[in-house]
C-alpha cells in the first residue's frame, strides 16, 4: 500500500470512529442513557417482581451482560465519565456482582447435563 492509500484508509477509519463515539455520545440520548435504563429495569424488576429473578436468576445475567457491554463500549469509545445529554449521570449498578459468570456457567453444566 502506497503512502496516500495508508493516510486515505486512515482517514476512513478515523471518521467512523468520531461516527461511532458521535452514535454513543448522542445516538438514543447515548450510551451512559441506555446504560441508566438497563439498570433501571433491573431496579423494577427487583421491586415488581423480585419472584420473578429467584425463579429466573439468569435473567439479572442477562442484564449484567449488556452493562457490562455498553460500559466496555464508553470506554472503548472514550466516551469518558460523563452525563448523559440531559447532564444525568448512570445510577450505579443495582444487582449483584458476577451474576452473569455464574449464570453463564449454570447454563453450561445443564447442557452437559442433558447431552450427557
Amino acid at each position: 500500500m502506497d503512502r496516500s492509500m495508508f493516510v486515505v484508509s486512515v482517514f476512513r477509519a478515523f471518521g467512523r470512529f468520531s461516527q461511532l463515539q458521535q452514535l454513543c455520545r448522542t445516538g438514543e440520548r447515548g450510551v451512559y442513557k441506555r446504560i441508566d435504563e438497563n439498570r433501571e429495569l433491573l431496579e423494577f424488576l427487583q421491586s415488581e417482581s423480585p419472584d420473578l429473578l429467584r425463579r429466573c436468576p439468569w435473567v439479572e445475567g442477562w442484564i449484567e451482560s449488556q452493562d457490562r457491554f455498553l460500559v466496555d463500549l464508553a470506554r472503548l469509545v472514550h466516551v469518558g465519565d460523563q452525563p448523559d445529554v440531559e447532564g444525568r449521570r448512570c445510577r450505579p449498578w443495582p444487582g449483584r456482582e458476577g451474576v452473569a459468570d455464574r449464570a453463564r456457567r449454570h447454563l453450561e453444566t445443564a447442557l452437559k447435563r442433558r447431552r450427557a
